[in-house]
């Protein structure tokens, strides 16, 4: 049968390496692997499992713990045999993963090892799964290791009720920004977000940080809503006209209402002419004949400053003309 992931694979390797008795091997690996992580050593003394040898001889032989040239130290012979027993241990002992985080936040080791970990647990034992995500996204584990656990989550093929709720917790704190970083250009994640947290977040002034990337990062698979939003939420208020141009510029669909606000944001002095450039760049790729009005909307303000901008005493340079004319020249 073909494993349906890493883990699926690695299982399927265990079980037609293991030597017997395949239990006391698997017993031993564990130990073994618990002990390498908790010194933080690649090798471990021989000496510690004399009581083992003939057993550590038959793991030797299939390839899967290797000693040192002198033999007197003994290792995994690949850091995946490693991960994946260490990963096994935690399914046996209860609450232990986020113990072992919380006590290793400070190293960069631990992040290989949870990743794995975590992701196993997930394949293989949902009820430890359950336990052990809540306490490894609390405020007392490091940002970076919440980070990597959302980064995980990110790319999960079908989220869990669980996973949810735990993310719109997340979205509702200061580590909110965090997790909209984390999950930006999924589109199953965005679903989850606009039916949650998106309402609560677009209303919220100044917006948060990384809102405006994370509704541009689906934009193109998700017009409808990302508008919907955006007209119920920015559009009316001028000083998010900005933030709202940048995520228009990356619409792929184009619908009626869109266009509209397009052309409200390129009337605005704050948006920027390279982003009404961007705005009508993808605008003339999904409706070439509507790309002229938000053009149009951005240069009559500009064209209208021109002709009414009254000479100063320099013939040669009406005041503020060369200036008023810098936008247009760029666009």
């Amino acid at each position: 049968p073909v494993a349906s992931s890493v883990h699926g694979m690695l299982d399927t390797f265990w079980t037609e390496k293991l030597p017997e008795p395949a239990d006391a091997a698997e017993k031993l690996l564990m130990r073994i692997a618990t002990e390498v992580a908790e010194r933080e050593e690649s090798w471990l003394p021989a000496s510690r499992f004399h009581d083992q040898k003939p057993l550590l001889d038959k793991l030797e032989a299939a390839r899967i713990v290797h000693r040192d040239p002198s033999r007197r130290r003994i290792g995994f012979r690949h850091q995946l045999w490693f991960q994946h027993a260490r990963a096994r241990a935690f399914t046996v002992e209860h609450g232990t993963l986020s113990t072992f985080v919380l006590k290793r936040q400070q190293t960069l080791s631990i992040r290989p090892l949870l990743l794995n970990s975590l992701q196993y647990l997930r394949d293989v034992d949902t009820a430890a799964y359950e336990r052990e995500l809540p306490a490894l996204l609390s405020s007392d584990v490091r940002a970076h290791l919440r980070g990597l656990v959302l980064d995980m989550l990110r790319h999960v093929e079908a989220i869990r009720p669980i996973e949810a709720r735990l993310v719109l917790q997340e979205t509702r704190t200061d580590r909110g920004p965090r997790v909209l970083a984390s999950l930006a250009g999924s589109p199953p994640w965005f679903d989850i977000l606009a039916d949650g947290a998106l309402p609560d977040l677009l209303q919220q002034r100044p917006a948060p940080a990384n809102l405006a990337q994370f509704l541009r990062a689906t934009a193109a698979t998700r017009s409808d809503r990302t508008c919907k939003l955006l007209r119920d939420y920015w559009v009316q208020d001028a000083l998010m006209l900005p933030q709202l141009a940048w995520v228009l510029s990356q619409f792929a669909v184009w619908p009626d209402d869109a266009v509209a606000m397009a052309e409200r944001a390129a009337r605005s002095k704050d948006v920027a002419d390279w982003v009404v450039r961007a705005m009508a760049s993808s605008l003339s790729v999904a409706r070439p004949s509507e790309a002229p009005r938000v053009v149009r909307a951005f240069l009559e303000p500009h064209i209208e400053r021109c002709i009414h901008a009254q000479p100063d005493t320099d013939p040669e340079d009406p005041a503020g003309i060369q200036d008023q004319e810098e936008p247009l020249r760029h666009l």
